[in-house]
C-alpha cells in the first residue's frame, strides 16, 4: 500500500521515492511470490484526498517507472481518496491508456 500522507512526511525526491518503490517490489517478487502460483500484486494507493502537486507528480512518475518494468506483474491498482483534481485528471488521460491498463485501474471516491 502506498500511503500519500506517510510518503509527504518523508519529503522524499521522485528519484528516491521510485528507488524506494523498486527495492519493494524486487523485495516482493523474490521472497514472497510463488512462481508459478503467484506472480501477481495489488497495488492501493491512498492519496487522503490530498492535492499536492508536488506529490502526485512524484506517485505519477513512480507509477509510470513501475507500470514500465513491472505492467504484468500488477493484477489490479486501486486509488482511494483521490482529491478531485487526480480523478479528473485520470478520466482525461484515460482514454490514451490501453484496455489492459484502464481494466486494471480502479478509482474509489471513498464516498
Amino acid at each position: 500500500m502506498t500511503d500519500s500522507a506517510r510518503i509527504a512526511k518523508l519529503n522524499l525526491s521522485s528519484e528516491d521515492f521510485k528507488e524506494v518503490m523498486i527495492f519493494y517490489i524486487e523485495f516482493l517478487i523474490n521472497n514472497l511470490l510463488i512462481p508459478g502460483q503467484v506472480e501477481n500484486f495489488i497495488q492501493i494507493i491512498n492519496l487522503g484526498n490530498k492535492g499536492s502537486l508536488k506529490l502526485s507528480g512524484i506517485i505519477k512518475d513512480a507509477m509510470i517507472n513501475l507500470s514500465n518494468h513491472y505492467e504484468a506483474r500488477t493484477f489490479k491498482a486501486f486509488v482511494v481518496n483521490p482529491p478531485p483534481g487526480i480523478t479528473m485528471l485520470y478520466n482525461i488521460f484515460k482514454p490514451f491508456l490501453n484496455e489492459d491498463q484502464k481494466s486494471k485501474t480502479t478509482f474509489d471516491e471513498g464516498n
